[in-house]
């Protein structure tokens, strides 16, 4: 009997042991699978050190951060650690690692140059925002001011140049919130080719004073009538001869009435209205599929601007009279524009000279002029735009988040942030609003997306995740300053009149 007593005591005490794992087990799956989310995760953790510091400093620890910043994101945690001996680290925490790619990383120690520097931005920080924010637009910011801990929170909708200038001298990354909008569709085409991609688009063009735009590609070329929703085909009027259904550039007049058109074998102007074919002349000099420009401009769109790959001429849109040849054995041309107002052209070429192989070099003529007005070089130039009244030609430099304005007509030249989404970098394409109050600017994030600026703070209101589009035109604002863009078969649009920043 007592065997079995200790037998049967012995296999409860084996039970209870048993039940004991199991709900330990249980209990530490629960708490991996919970945990993160009771204590706030990374975010939590990130979070809950600036109170820690805050703790370290008032017990006269050292190890408490000179500078200590974090934003959060789907992405992670963006941190950047200061110490008081003037060590750098930034990079981004997804809890499970630390990451450092897309020129998120920085690590390097202060010197008697930028230390100072730093120390005299913390001291200018201004005060927390007043505003209540979703995590997502949280930056933390605290550390040691005037031998105080000081705690900040901004927004990362409406960043103060202060804290810009922390990000800046640390190297952090710092990313701008900026709302994704979406824009409506307003005409699908049914013609040309289904199985093409955006890269078939080869131009596309919105008249100056009606709501009509041309575009030209593999789909042939089609006028789209804005107001009503619906399109063109040219080709199937039969009236441009010796013309392909790809390899072409088209460009329309102000007031939508005039067609121009740049193929391979010819160039050509034909009235929309009574479609009858004006004109027609040589093809432009070309080399592979896209050195060919024609553009629009004069102040009554009277002049089509034409250029082959090393020669630019212009031509009278009606007669098609040849007036002045503006440019020719010149580096290849990369770029051709107007300002909305047509009175100013802008030609970019390939320079080889003075910035090496990767540099740009600019002219800028007033449209009735034969003689440019203003050269000048830039290096690297990844996109370019010229403002609605041609005072301002922005540009873009590859690898680098800023943007050069230039204002030609004063030779001056200012640098502002060029604020993109994460992983972007460049813009390209760029098209000021008829107002002058927005820029709209395709960065190189995947997928493809156009950001709208505000052109006076320079803000991102929105970004528009519209697809893939190339470095050609296929957006631009229509005559009341709608976004338009094209891509495929199918035309949508975006209201930029009516986006805010969230963080006003």
């Amino acid at each position: 009997m007592k065997a079995a007593g200790i037998l049967k005591t012995a296999l409860r005490v084996l039970l209870g042991l048993v039940v004991l794992v199991v709900t330990a087990y249980f209990a530490l799956m629960v708490l991996a699978m919970y945990g993160p989310r009771l204590s706030g995760g990374t975010r939590g953790k990130h979070t809950r050190e600036h109170s820690h510091f805050a703790s370290q400093f008032k017990a006269g620890d050292t190890n408490s951060p000179l500078l200590a910043m974090d934003w959060f994101s789907d992405h992670g945690v963006y941190f950047c650690r200061v110490s008081q001996s003037g060590n750098v680290r930034s990079a981004r925490d997804v809890g499970h690692a630390i990451q450092g790619g897309s020129g998120i990383s920085s690590r390097f120690s202060l010197d008697s140059t930028n230390r100072p520097l730093l120390e005299a931005a913390i001291n200018a920080l201004p005060p927390s925002s007043s505003k209540s924010l979703s995590k997502e637009r949280r930056i933390l910011v605290s550390g040691i001011r005037s031998n105080q801990w000081f705690a900040r929170v901004y927004d990362r909708a409406n960043i103060p140049a202060e804290v810009e200038k922390l990000y800046e001298l640390t190297g952090a990354y710092l990313g701008w919130f900026i709302p994704v909008v979406s824009g409506n569709r307003i005409a699908h085409s049914d013609l040309g080719n289904y199985h093409t991609s955006q890269a078939g688009i080869d131009s596309f063009f919105a008249a100056r004073d009606v709501p009509v735009a041309v575009s030209a590609g593999v789909n042939g070329i089609q006028v789209w009538d804005v107001k009503r929703g619906s399109v063109q085909d040219v080709l199937s009027l039969k009236i441009l001869p010796s013309t392909q259904q790809e390899g072409n550039i088209a460009a329309i007049s102000p007031n939508g009435n005039i067609l121009a058109v740049a193929s391979h074998c010819a160039v050509y102007a034909m009235d929309l209205k009574s479609r009858k074919l004006l004109w027609s002349a040589g093809p432009l000099e070309h080399e592979g599929r896209y050195n060919k420009h024609l553009v629009i401009g004069g102040d009554k769109g009277q002049f089509l601007f034409a250029a082959g790959a090393h020669t630019l001429k212009r031509w009278d849109l009606v007669t098609g009279q040849k007036f002045a040849v503006l440019a020719s054995n010149q580096p290849t041309i990369k770029l051709l524009t107007t300002s909305r107002d047509g009175r100013v052209l802008l030609a970019g070429f390939n320079d080889d000279s003075g910035l090496g192989s990767s540099a740009a070099s600019f002219a800028v003529w007033e449209a009735d002029k034969d003689e440019p007005a203003r050269r000048f070089v830039e290096p690297a130039i990844s996109g370019s735009g010229i403002s609605a009244d041609g005072r301002l030609i922005a540009l873009s430099t590859f690898g680098r988040r800023d943007l050069v304005l230039y204002d030609w007509r004063a030779e001056r030249r200012q640098e502002v942030p060029l604020r993109v989404p994460y992983a972007a970098g460049s813009a390209y394409s760029m098209f000021w609003s008829p107002d002058g109050k927005r820029l709209a600017a395709y960065v190189d994030t995947y997928p493809a997306s156009i950001v709208v600026y505000e052109t006076t703070t320079w803000k991102p209101l929105a970004q528009w995740r519209c697809g893939e589009i190339m470095a050609h035109s296929e957006f631009g604002f229509d005559n009341s300053g709608t976004l338009l863009h094209l891509r495929d078969h199918d035309l949508s649009r975006l209201d930029v009149a009516t986006l805010r920043s969230v963080g006003d």
